[in-house]
């Protein structure tokens, strides 16, 4: 790759990580204000019959999505019309498979349910996957978006995704249907999704199937659907020995505490994840173009994930009043851990994932999560079994150890400097000591509601100050992925 190929990839990742992050920007706004109302209509209870439902129904849509979105991201295809073959190949094989995973759920939804400790809510687990044909189409046509880096189309995609539950899920949960508004409400989300994308991939829909080419996209897949039931095993690992471990109560309370750290997170988590496997697979050929591709990328993050994280630690308690509301007290603690464990698994673990599928090392990356899931169980059951507390405490002992493995796969594998992220690490967390007079007073002082909000951005407005002092690269290349960087040359 030239080059003026690897700058333009460069113009289009920043270009498009703005776009990505505005769309989950919008998506955690809107998704922590629909929380706000349903966890002060819904108990904790229902949140956890509710996940026992949904980590059935994710493990589906992780099957039906059988690789075929990646492959469509990162294949390099001869010609526009072998493009839409293996388009249409690939939406008719995830919607076949779907179909068919929905009826042996249906046939076996009562050991199932039994299974994940739901006795009771059969008919609700069979309703809940009608929503993984809509998942499945819905991902070839996102992936399709995305290999374009069509991002502000994905962004209006996700306006009309965030605004179900105000239309659909608050209002059944205020009518009083409890769980059900939930499931009905994760239905909606997903099949107005659909038109969107058909509009806006009308012209690569060929309905066009050909066992050879399906026979070429699975043998080539086949790694990456391994590893996608991998990875639905480490993300529900935990939620599964809780379930099996407490009562629905603590199961609500861990999944609702996880989800709040998320919502925050993933306003720039989820962005950066999807335009870094996008840019590197670009760059996979290119080592100091990827490699520095990546290093942007993740300075980026940390500029913005490690204060996130210290300020979400200390202000835990107002983050659950805010968000959560009266009945969710036990959820303070939870939040405050999750928020410093999250930072760990984003800034390094979803990076060194990223690396893997972008060079197309799935076994790799198979191997890789197949470690991580047995260290997870393993402090889980020794550490977590305890009680509540323990469990939640085990999350920061599986990070450590996850971001150790990561830096030593980047250094060894890839060449990835492991002595340049720490040093970016330490500059971070050096600017960060700058908040730490005002998270103090707002930990062990008791103040209103908005004086904390007002230490908040006193904070954020004290620590990127002296982060540009410190180092005024590293922040200004970070904040140029935000669009932010004109701004800041006018003052």
């Amino acid at each position: 790759m030239n080059a003026i190929e690897s700058n333009d990839i460069s113009k289009k990742s920043k270009r498009s990580l703005k776009w990505s992050l505005f769309a989950e920007l919008f998506a955690k706004i809107a998704t922590p204000l629909s929380t706000m109302f349903l966890a002060r209509l819904l108990t904790p209870e229902i949140f956890g019959i509710a996940t026992a439902v949904t980590m059935v129904v994710s493990f589906c849509e992780a099957i039906t999505e059988t690789g075929f979105s990646k492959y469509i991201i990162q294949h390099d295809f001869d010609s526009d019309e072998e493009y839409k073959k293996h388009i249409s190949v690939s939406f008719i094989s995830s919607i076949f498979l779907s179909i068919l995973l929905c009826i042996l759920i249906y046939f076996f939804r009562y050991p199932i349910s039994s299974f994940i400790g739901n006795s009771g809510y059969e008919m609700m687990l069979v309703i809940s996957c009608l929503q993984i044909p809509f998942t499945a189409f819905n991902a070839i046509f996102l992936a399709h978006l995305k290999r374009f880096f069509k991002f502000n189309t994905i962004f209006l995609i996700r306006i009309a995704f965030c605004i179900v539950p105000f239309l659909v899920t608050i209002p059944l949960a205020f009518l009083g249907l409890g769980v059900w508004s939930l499931v009905i409400g994760t239905i909606a989300s997903q099949i107005i999704q659909t038109p969107f994308l058909l509009i806006a991939s009308r012209r690569y829909i060929k309905f066009h199937f050909s066992f050879r080419v399906f026979a070429k996209m699975f043998s080539s897949s086949f790694a990456m659907i391994v590893e996608s039931i991998i990875i639905w095993l480490c993300s529900w690992a935990s939620t599964f020995l809780a379930v099996k471990l407490f009562n629905s109560y603590y199961v609500g309370i861990a999944k609702v505490a996880n989800s709040t750290v998320n919502n925050i997170y993933n306003i720039f988590g989820t962005g950066y994840s999807a335009v870094l496997f996008s840019s590197l697979s670009r760059l996979k050929n290119d080592k100091e173009q990827f490699n520095n591709m990546f290093h942007s990328i993740q300075t980026s993050a940390f500029v913005i994930m490690i204060p996130l994280s210290i300020g979400s630690f200390f202000y835990s308690a107002l983050i659950t009043r805010i968000f959560l509301g009266n009945q969710w007290t036990d959820a303070v603690y939870p939040i405050a851990i999750f928020s410093i464990s999250k930072c760990f698994f984003m800034c390094f673990n979803n990076f060194v994932s990223e690396v893997f599928r972008s060079k197309g090392h799935f076994y790799h990356s198979i191997f890789y999560q197949i470690i991580m899931l047995g260290i997870n169980i393993g402090i889980k059951l020794l550490i977590g079994r305890n009680s509540f507390e323990a469990f939640v405490n085990s999350d920061i002992f599986y990070s450590i150890i996850i971001t150790l493995v990561s830096l030593l796969v980047l250094q060894f594998k890839y060449g990835i400097s492991f002595f340049k992220q720490i040093k970016t690490v330490f500059l971070v967390l050096a600017c960060s000591g700058v908040m730490f007079p005002f998270l103090l007073i707002g930990k062990y002082y008791s103040t209103g509601l908005f004086q904390s909000v007002g230490q908040v951005f006193v904070c954020a407005f004290a620590y990127f100050i002296i982060g540009f002092v410190v180092n005024r690269k590293i922040y200004f290349d970070a904040l140029s992925y935000y669009g932010l960087d004109r701004f800041i040359m006018r003052y």
